[in-house]
């Protein structure tokens, strides 16, 4: 196991994991962005099949398709989405303990900020993007 010595190298150890974080914190973000902005659009198509008026039978196979692929398109999209995201968080785990394993001193003596925060906040503000892809999936099944 490497140590650090000096501050300096505490400081420059402390700002390549917090970068590294923030893109992976970046990552999970655009993910659950699209993930929301695809899924209205999704939604939108669905509801507007679901109101198709009657006496179009020229249309009805299409209708009747698409009527059951939207729904195993949002089940893959939530379902690909949520992989990303776990991914991110793992990811995201291994770089903080990759920076604990390197015995630096107290971050509060040197005046660095946590590198994630407080466990609590940290916690919470994962709630998010690890529950909000499988929700959407769970809802989506239903239609299938």
């Amino acid at each position: 196991m490497s140590t650090i010595s000096d501050n300096s190298e505490i400081s420059t150890l402390s700002r390549i994991v917090r970068s590294q974080v923030e893109h992976e914190d970046n990552l999970i973000s655009h993910r659950i962005s699209w993930l929301l902005m695809s899924h209205s659009f999704i939604f939108s198509a669905y509801a507007t099949l679901l109101v198709w008026p009657p006496g179009y039978p020229k249309y009805e196979v299409q209708i009747a398709k698409l009527a059951d692929l939207i729904p195993l398109l949002g089940c893959a999209s939530a379902l690909l989405v949520w992989i990303t995201v776990l991914a991110a968080i793992i990811n995201t785990s291994l770089l903080y303990c990759f920076y604990c394993e390197k015995e630096t001193p107290s971050e509060q003596s040197l005046e660095v900020p946590p590198i994630l925060g407080n466990k609590w906040t940290h916690l919470f503000g994962l709630s998010a993007p690890a529950l909000l892809p499988p929700i959407l999936f769970y809802v989506w099944w239903q239609f299938i």
